[in-house]
Parts: structure tokens; sequence; C-alpha cells
């Protein structure tokens, strides 16, 4: 019998939504985020031609894959003008893979690890499955931008706390870390001695945030800090199965750290030779898809203000970065009640706000990488509906 934390909500909307999808109704999905699935020319990768390597039948085991990954991944961030050591890179198979290497050499069972609120919910339970407790501290919407409620996060450590968790950008507020900001957020790890884990697998996509500088943290050494990234999103090939971590932490410390974080993923070796193989010839040719993303990104941004322009109670949010646009109706709604009747009645399916745990029920979220024209379509039918819920009261 499944346990309490596998209960979960709205099963039956959910397979409504699948019945829906198996009759002849269209549905307009808003919320792909898959990129395989949104028609994104993918010729700038050779994949057949990665493969015809006759080292792909050699199995040579490492928890920090080879030489040549190792290499290409610094060659990627110093592109980005970031210096990073290889001797610190680890690879793994996903970032769920990661987080779960992290948490087990961070955390006994019963500990604690922060994480960001509103926020994508596998955080939640990546951090149940490895029976540590996830404490989520708030992010608040300025007059910009979603940024850190720093002392909300303060007021949220405890004794059994042993590191915070942020997604840079997050998904799917677009909050990122700037100069301030990460230099607040590595005095309050001193402060309490914890370590800092970053995802930075949306790094590539700010297309908004010109006023700002954004920040990687893998430069970070004044704590322990661990950074992670992969495929998914810089080379939006999420099926090779490819991430990494990074480690910085103080001199005296950093080795010791990273012999028991290799430990962990030398009892898994869970990266397939073939996907070590061919990551650096990936990493190598990913920026038209790169660039392909981004321009989409910025041109359903553009409609979807246009699209709300005129609708009374409707905000569009400031995007700044990843791959996520919010919609904030400046009244309660019931937000399931109201996507599902969305998609009843019209076959638009965007995602209610309460999925990443916004504080107020007045969200929705929808998907910036789906093709233009389903997009438009879908954003038009979506301003009608909430024009003429306006109209009736109905909020």
């Amino acid at each position: 019998m499944l346990s309490s934390r596998f209960n979960w909500q709205s099963s039956e909307n959910s397979l409504n939504l699948s019945l829906k999808r198996s009759s002849k109704n269209e549905i307009i999905d808003l919320t792909t985020s898959n990129p395989t699935k949104v028609n994104l020319d993918y010729s700038c990768f050779r994949l057949s031609d990665y493969f015809c390597n006759s080292s792909l039948y050699e199995y040579n085991p490492s928890p920090t894959g080879n030489e040549s990954i190792r290499s290409s991944i610094c060659d990627y961030y110093s592109q980005r003008r970031q210096i990073i050591d290889k001797n610190f890179l680890l690879p793994s198979a996903s970032t769920s893979e990661a987080y779960s290497y992290i948490f087990k050499l961070l955390c006994n069972p019963g500990e604690e690890i922060l994480f960001p609120l509103p926020g994508y919910p596998l955080l939640y339970f990546l951090s149940k499955l490895e029976s540590i407790q996830p404490i989520g501290y708030t992010l608040k919407e300025e007059a910009t931008r979603w940024i850190i409620d720093f002392e909300n996060l303060e007021n949220s450590i405890s004794n059994n706390t042993k590191a915070i968790i942020f997604v840079n950008p997050n998904n799917p507020t677009g909050t990122f870390f700037d100069k301030n900001s990460l230099q607040q957020m590595i005095s309050i790890c001193k402060k309490y001695s914890l370590a800092l884990i970053v995802d930075e697998v949306f790094l590539d996509y700010c297309n908004f945030a010109s006023d700002y500088e954004i920040i990687s943290a893998v430069n970070c050494s004044e704590i322990v800090c661990l950074v992670l990234s992969g495929l998914s999103k810089i080379a939006a090939l999420p099926q090779l199965k490819l991430s990494w971590i990074y480690l910085n932490a103080p001199s005296d410390i950093r080795s010791r750290i990273f012999g028991a974080l290799e430990i962990v993923a030398d009892t898994y070796l869970s990266v397939s030779t073939q996907t070590i193989e061919i990551t650096p010839k990936v990493l190598h040719d990913c920026q038209p898809i790169q660039k392909a993303i981004n321009e989409r990104i910025k041109k359903n941004y553009a409609f979807m203000k246009r699209a709300f322009t005129e609708i009374r109670e409707v905000e569009v949010c400031r995007y700044c970065a990843g791959w996520y646009g919010i919609i904030k109706i400046n009244e309660f709604i019931e937000e399931e009640d109201f996507t599902y009747k969305l998609l009843s009645e019209t076959g638009v399916y965007v995602h209610p706000g309460y999925f990443y745990d916004f504080q107020k029920s007045n969200f929705l979220v929808l998907s910036l990488i789906v093709e233009e024209d389903i997009f438009q379509k879908g954003t038009l039918i979506l301003a009608s509906f909430l024009s003429q819920y306006n109209s009736h009261n109905n909020y």
C-alpha cells in the first residue's frame, strides 16, 4: 500500500484530462515543457554521427566520467566567463539523481532542507524519497521581478537544517542570483553553517534580465556549494540523461567532501558510456537550439502580454528568465475549478498556481516554449475565457 506522501492531489482531474486527450476533442496544451515535443529544429545535432564511434563499445567505469567530458563542461562554463576546476565535476544521469546524491551526502533521515516557494514540486518529492524534511521558504513578487524573501528564509532555519536549495533561475518565477542576493545567501549559509545547492539548468534562458547581472554560483568557494546543470535544458535533450554536480568549498575541506560524493556516485555508476562519449559534441553544437528556444520565449511572452492588455483584473507577471510565463488574476479564484472549467469548455490546458505552491489562489502558469501558432491560439482562447469569466462576476 502506498504511503501518504504519494496521495497525489487532483487525481480525478488528471484522469479526466487523460480521457479528454484520448477523445476526438482538440487539446491545446499550454503547459508542454518537454522541448522534444514542441517542434524545435534539432538539425544542429548529428546524433547518428556522434554514435558512430568504436569507443562506445568499451566500458571504462568511473564515477567522475572521463577527461573529455570534464574538459567539455569546463569549456561550456569558460564560454560564459566562468572558470571551474574539472577535478571537482561529477556526472549523473539527471538532476533528480544529482539531488539524491547530494541529499545522501549532506543529510541523515529526518533532517531538513530548505527549498524555494513558489517552485517546482519535484524538490518536495525528491526530499521525501530520501527521508529528509523539505521546508519551504518564500519568493516574493516586487514591481520588476520575483525575489528571495531573505527574512522568511532566515526564519525558516532550524537546528535541524542542513542546506538551502536555490534554483537559478527559478521555475516558474524566474528568480535569479544577482551579485547582492548571492552574497546575502552566502552570508546566511556561513552564519548557520549550511551548504548551498544551486540548480542552474535554466541559466542559458535569461532573456529579459538585462537590468541585472545574473550570477552563476560555480565560483562560490566561501561555503560548501554544489551547482547542478545538464543537457536536459542546456541542449534541450532530456533523453540523453546527462547532468552534473560541480562542487566548490573552502580548500581545506573540498577534496574530502568530493571524495565522499564520489563514493555515492561510484555505488551507482548510472551514466552510460554512450552519453559520456557524445556529451562533448552535444555541448559544442548546442548554441543554435538555445538561440531558437530563446527567440520563441521572447515571441510568446510578447504575444502573451498583448493578449491580456485590455482585460480588467488580469496581469502578466514580469518575465526575466527560464521558460515559463505567469498570469496573475487580481481577485480570488478557485484555481483548480477554473482550469478544469477552461479545459472542459475550450480544450485549453494551463497549470493552476497551486501546482507550484503560490501562496495566493490567483495564478496561472504557461510554458513559453510551446509552438508559436499553438501558443497564440490557446492564449487568445484563454484571454477570451478570462474576459467572459470576469464580466459574469465569477471571480
